[in-house]
Order: C-alpha cells, then structure tokens, then sequence
C-alpha cells in the first residue's frame, strides 16, 4: 500500500502519524475551518482569498492564525500545500486546508485560542475534474432545509452534518447519477448546493442567493460576480423561490474544485421539473451580449493561466 502524506504545522508526516489532541476544540467542539482548492503543477488560484476567508474565522473565533496575519507566512503554507503533493506524487490535486482550534479546558471556551493546528491533506484530482469543460449536472431539490448559520456570513466550519444528512438524502433518491443536491433555506428560499453556490440567468440578470439565505460566500461565487459586473452585466444577490429556476433561461453550480458546472436539469421529489437545451450553456454568449454559462467558465480558466506557478512561471 503506497504511504500517503499530509502536511501537519509546516512538516510532512505520514498520515497514520498524524494526530491532533483529544482535548483540541476542534475535535470537541467543531471550531475548526477549512477550505478546498484545485492544485495544479504549482498553482492554487485564488490562494489570498482563501486565506482570508479563513483568517476571517479565526478572528472570530480569537484563533492566533498565523498564515493568516502575515504575507510570509501565508508563503510558507502555500510552499507546504506544494511540498505535500510533491510528496504524494500529484501535479494536480484536490487539496483540503483544516485549521483546528487546538487545546482547551473542556467547556465552551471565551478566551484566545494560541496553538491551533494546520492540517494540508491531498489527493489526486479526480479525471472528470481534469479535463475541459465540465459535464452537465442535474440540480435536486432536497426535502432537508439548510440550517442557520451559526454566524453572518456562514463560515466553512467542521459543523457539517447538514451536508452530510443532505448528502445522504440525494443517494437515496437518485443513486450514485452525477447530481448536487440544492438546499432551500428555512424559509423557503434558494441556499446553496451541498457543495456549491448557484447561479442562475433570467434575461440580462444573473441571480444568485444573497448571505441572507446562509449560504456560503464561496470563493469562486466571488469569482464570478466580480467579473459578470465587471463586464457591466449585472448581477442581483436576493431571496429567490424554487419557481424562479424552474423559469429560469439558464443555471450553473460553482466551487473551487469543480470550477463552473452547468445544469442541465431540476428534479424534486416528484421527478424532472425542468431541463435545458445545451446551446444555452454551450453558446459563447447570448443574442444581447449577456454572458453564458460557457463564456464564464471560459474566463475562469484563463485568467488561471495567468496565474505564475511556485517558481514565477505564467502557462
């Protein structure tokens, strides 16, 4: 069996070596962060907003974070995330950052939080994640209700048993069909995927949940709405029915590992509510100018390309 290896504190361990504290808060009580990205020979795109989402939550939480506070340290973690894939053997890599509180008295903790741990696991991106253009996906609406968020905006915390739970409703309803599940919210609105933000376009506008409905403030969600409205195409974040996609002209889920993935279909629990002809994702844009589905997952990969690697070099 080949030895897998992580990244714990700056050091590569063998992953049956690598542990945290039975009294670390992370494990005890869930405050612990992370964030998954796309590896690729060098590169984490978007790297400094991953790093600040996180460091946002620590901050909260009053968690001493280093890589968070200064620029070289966030070097050195970026420069750990390249060493642990060399390690592994992986050019490309679907790679997770966990930052765990660290050790505390047992209770609910008010004080600062000095030694949290850094955890950088990897492991091979998979095939379909490599190639060009993302396969179409179906969206189901799941019975589950996406929880509160337990802060504004909703950090991406190890509480996640709501994903877990929705995860395991969309297996029993459509098997293992290549499917994300939608979340509404308490109320009734459009949230998020199980593992992705949605977008969707009605006319000139692009529409997708607002921090409201507790979704994610994903990173590649960001992404996006910076450069729709950079182009000048405008972009409403707002509470959005179930109703309004199935009438919607086009749709796309996103997330930094899977990039931007169009959607072919909606489902419920009564069966398919709505599918899409191909050419509204497939075309370059539509007949007014308003960027599709294709044309913003075309951006996204070039302006990666931009992106240096490790040693300064552009593709």
């Amino acid at each position: 069996m080949t030895k897998e290896f992580v990244g714990m504190n700056g050091r590569i361990v063998p992953s049956a070596q690598a542990n945290v504290s039975v009294m670390d808060h992370g494990l005890l009580y869930g405050v612990a962060f992370f964030a998954t990205m796309r590896y690729e020979h060098g590169r984490v795109f978007l790297w400094s907003w991953h790093m600040e989402r996180i460091q946002l939550a620590c901050t909260k939480l009053s968690i001493h974070w280093e890589p968070g506070e200064s620029d070289e340290a966030s070097d050195m973690l970026l420069r750990n995330v390249h060493e642990v894939c060399k390690a592994n053997g992986l050019n490309e890599a679907y790679v997770r950052i966990t930052v765990t509180a660290g050790d505390a008295p047992l209770g609910l903790h008010i004080g600062n939080y000095s030694e949290p741990q850094t955890i950088v696991i990897a492991k091979p991106l998979p095939l379909n994640l490599r190639m060009g253009a993302r396969a179409p996906k179906r969206l189901h609406k799941l019975e589950l209700h996406r929880t509160t968020a337990e802060t504004s905006p909703r950090f991406k915390s190890s509480h996640y048993l709501n994903n877990f739970m929705g995860r395991r409703e969309l297996f029993a309803a459509l098997g293992n069909q290549d499917a994300e599940g939608l979340f509404m919210d308490s109320h009734g609105y459009v949230c998020e995927g199980l593992v992705s933000n949605v977008f969707y376009r009605k006319g000139t506008v692009w529409h997708t949940p607002d921090e409201s409905t507790g979704c994610l403030p994903g990173i590649t969600r960001r992404w996006v709405i910076q450069w729709l409205r950079t182009l000048g195409t405008t972009v409403k974040e707002g509470r959005f029915s179930w109703d309004q996609l199935i009438h919607a002209d086009e749709m796309f889920v996103c997330n930094a590992l899977q990039e931007i993935v169009p959607v072919r279909a909606l489902s419920d629990s009564h069966g398919v509510c709505k599918t899409w002809d191909e050419f509204m994702w497939t075309s370059a844009a539509q007949k007014d100018h308003t960027p599709s589905t294709m044309m913003i997952s075309q951006a996204y990969g070039m302006t990666k390309k931009q992106m240096p690697d490790m040693d300064g070099n552009v593709e």
